[in-house]
């Protein structure tokens, strides 16, 4: 499939939200910055916002930080999970005045 002419740009995109969904966090942080770079804008917002979540949870709390940037700057809007995210990796990240902003939302 990921050699296939017809699915092969798609099909790793699929793949990695699959990993995502199955819980398999460190394929996607393996995995995904070479897909966020040859991204369409779009997907690039969806990808950066994965990759927060991945790193997220896998306990790399600077890490969402970049990402959630990324996702904005690509075109996507933080709701309450993303604000959840970014306030906790602050947090985490002894950013505590900054935290508490975001966790208001």
């Amino acid at each position: 499939m990921l050699k296939s002419e017809a699915y092969g740009e798609v099909a790793p995109y699929y793949l990695l939200q699959i990993e995502f969904k199955q819980g398999n966090y460190r394929y996607v942080v393996e995995n995904g910055e070479e897909l966020i770079r040859r991204a369409s804008p779009r997907q690039r917002a969806e990808l950066s916002r994965v990759m927060a979540e991945a790193w997220f949870r896998l306990g790399e709390y600077s890490k969402p930080l970049d990402y959630l940037d990324a996702f904005v700057q690509a075109g996507g809007e933080m709701g309450r999970d993303e604000n959840y995210l970014y306030g906790f990796s602050l947090y985490r990240t002894a950013r505590y005045d900054d935290a508490a902003e975001y966790l208001r939302k």
